[in-house]
């Protein structure tokens, strides 16, 4: 645990503090001027990217440019705008690139060839990035590569910052339940622009276990909704170096800060259950289709059959990959939490220790050809259908208009509001003010765009 915490403060202090331990106020001002620059709110929805081009980075101009490397500088003009519901991010637009921003929601879904990809970054990290790519990078441009150079379009390829647009240093308080509903919101948004049913996602570190509590119906009250699941948005489940099984016991003064990650507390144990069955790959392969391939320094200390099995709920519908670095600062605080109980294939590399090894889980090629023939298995599902949870109300509203009467509890817990303020509900989107987050005072609320509501019954 003590090693989790010491990298996570890393990621801070590499940045920040000189060698003497006092603030390096001639970096922060270079990176308060790229972080504007590289995180900028965009502007139009939240596609219209004013990302300044810094060749090699980001490269964007407008909504449309590609960078050095290819990727999108944002969004399509017409993505809607999504705003961060918790965590370090909470209240900002959140920003990130994806999709091709010279077409717009008809080009991009006329576009499709693939199953779409969504990657979702690690702790401490964004979509385009971490303060210490210069030593260590996380950024996604390797995996944007292999992606294309597989066939992969970029309408295919969606990517977002659930930490915020600055992110200094890794958050440590609640970093699953309190970023779960950015992961859920912005997914979602993306398979109703596109208009499918079905994405595969990549994810990697804390990524791994918000893309897990998507498909399980993680809540912010860190507990489970299970009519809240996602089991059949998901085609490809990728994760890699995920703490799947918590990052350590609480032995010491560390565990009430980062009580999510333990192995032992209820949380972790909890995150393992869909209803009243057990099962840490829903949806995934029967016994016979599930494969494990150590590496040769880790096959001869772990028992295969811990991490295969089939139960109830399995069909065959998704495909899990679980893989991990040997050595890596994950992998080092928990034997074997970067397993997937049930995937269809789990793999090691030696890729070298610590945070470096840990990077390489998304920039090795290796890795990368191990779980590429595990993407795109279900093709282009069409047809996207609203979550459940939030159901029009009979005969409200008009043309793309829909409308909503519930209590500002439930308004909150379905996705269209957010807590703000003290005990207040604000709508999500046009961020009014709609009363007290209680179960007793009632709003109507209407969704005139998607993901964007307001107060009020539609025309």
């Amino acid at each position: 645990m003590k090693r989790a915490i010491s990298h996570a403060i890393c990621l801070s202090c590499v940045a920040v503090l000189g060698c003497s331990g006092e603030v390096d106020t001639e970096y922060l001002d270079e990176y308060d001027r790229l972080s504007e620059e590289l995180f900028g709110v965009p502007g139009g929805g939240n596609g219209s990217s004013t990302l300044t081009p810094i060749p090699g980075i980001n490269g964007g101009t407008g909504g449309g440019a590609s960078s050095a490397a290819g990727m999108p500088g944002g969004y399509p003009k017409d993505f809607p705008q999504i705003t961060d519901a918790g965590g370090a991010g909470a209240g900002q637009p959140i920003t990130g690139w994806g999709g091709d921003p010279t077409k717009d929601r008809a080009g991009n879904r006329a576009a499709l060839k693939r199953t779409p990809v969504i990657l979702i970054h690690g702790n401490g990290q964004s979509a385009f990035g971490s303060i210490i790519d210069f030593q260590t990078d996380f950024s996604w441009k390797s995996m944007y590569k292999n992606l294309r150079d597989r066939g992969y379009n970029n309408s295919e390829i969606w990517s977002f910052s659930y930490l915020g647009r600055m992110v200094f240093m890794a958050q440590l308080d609640k970093p699953y339940s309190t970023n779960v509903d950015d992961v859920r919101n912005f997914i979602d948004a993306v398979r109703e622009y596109l208009g499918v049913k079905k994405v595969d996602i990549i994810a990697f570190s804390l990524g791994v276990v918000l893309a897990k509590g998507y498909m399980t119906g993680l809540q912010k009250t860190a507990k489970w909704d299970q009519s809240q699941n996602r089991i059949d948005a998901v085609g490809t489940l990728v994760g890699l170096g995920g703490g799947n099984y918590g990052l350590g016991k609480s032995y010491d003064m560390y565990g009430a800060i980062v009580g999510e990650m333990l192995t032992d507390w209820p949380f972790e144990k909890s995150s393992h259950n869909l209803g009243s069955t057990r099962d840490d790959t829903p949806n995934g392969p029967q016994m016979a289709q599930q494969k494990v391939e150590g590496t040769a320094f880790d096959s001869a200390k772990w028992n295969d059959s811990h991490y295969r099995g089939t139960t109830s709920l399995d069909n065959g519908a998704i495909n899990y990959v679980g893989i991990w670095a040997e050595g890596d600062l994950v992998d080092n605080n928990w034997d074997k939490t970067c397993r997937l109980w049930g995937a269809n294939l789990n793999k090691g590399f030696k890729l070298g220790d610590g945070l470096a090894g840990h990077a390489k889980l998304i920039h090795d090629k290796n890795v990368f050809d191990a779980f590429a023939p595990y993407l795109n298995k279900v093709g282009v599902v069409k047809g996207y259908a609203s979550p459940g949870g939030a159901t029009p109300t009979p005969g409200g509203g008009t043309g793309n208009c829909k409308d909503y009467e519930a209590s500002n509890y439930a308004h909150v817990t379905n996705g269209r509001a957010d807590v703000c303020g003290t005990l207040k509900a604000c709508a999500k989107g046009s961020n009014q003010m709609i009363g007290y987050y209680s179960m007793l005072q009632k709003t109507w609320l209407r969704e005139t765009k998607p993901g964007y509501f307001e107060q009020g019954k539609c025309p």
